[in-house]
């Protein structure tokens, strides 16, 4: 009987404590922490949600890359759309690249899909990356914001007993925060100035 899994990787420094257990503990619990990145649970949907919520979701570190993995019988995660959230807690960090992995079975006929994007906003309308992916096949992107939080939203379509995904992930880097120029603050000041001024001038005048 073949599985479905499903792994999101990430690159990062620092360690904590392995989770393993299913994908209604996540629920549960909330968030899944690995170094400086918090997983957040937000939702498991589609047709499959039940069979998904009862398979097993563990992570990992190995040669510094971070995972999150979900194994599940094929069958049973069919027509499935999981969303969450990753955040970067080291405030001097932010994200840096992308790439979505899927690991075809041989055999599955090109038939199985997982549809990925990323999200920069909690109510999945701001899209910052999207690919769709059948077989074996891989695809990556940079980071065009200054961002700390994404919101990942993957699909998985055609999958069966004989037709399955051996797996899909989701790696991300991460870089130094860039500091602003002291132009910048400058800026920033005078702006803040004018302000003050403006305020000043617009006061009562005294009786």
């Amino acid at each position: 009987m073949r599985k479905f899994l499903l792994t999101a990787a990430l690159v990062v420094l620092g360690n904590s404590a392995a989770f393993a257990g299913t994908i209604g503990d996540w629920a549960t619990a909330g968030t899944l922490v690995q170094g400086d990145k918090t997983y957040t649970y937000i939702s498991v949907t589609g047709a499959g949600a039940t069979g998904e919520a009862a398979t097993t979701v563990s992570t990992a570190v190995s040669g510094g890359v971070y995972t999150i993995q979900d194994s599940s019988l094929a069958s049973l995660v069919d027509n499935v759309v999981l969303r969450y959230q990753v955040t970067i807690t080291d405030t001097s960090k932010i994200f840096d690249l992308w790439q979505f992995n899927q690991n075809g079975i041989l055999g599955n006929g090109g038939v199985s899909t997982s549809t990925n994007k990323i999200f920069s906003d909690s109510g999945f309308t701001n899209q910052i990356a999207s690919t769709t992916l059948t077989g074996s096949q891989s695809d990556n992107g940079a980071f065009t914001s200054n961002l700390t939080n994404i919101w990942v939203e993957q699909a998985y379509n055609g999958i069966s007993a004989t037709k399955s995904i051996g797996s899909v992930s989701l790696d991300v880097t991460q870089k130094t925060a860039p500091v602003p120029e002291p132009s910048t603050f400058a800026l920033l000041g005078l702006g803040g100035l004018g302000l003050a001024v403006r305020a000043y001038r617009r006061r009562p005048a005294a009786v």
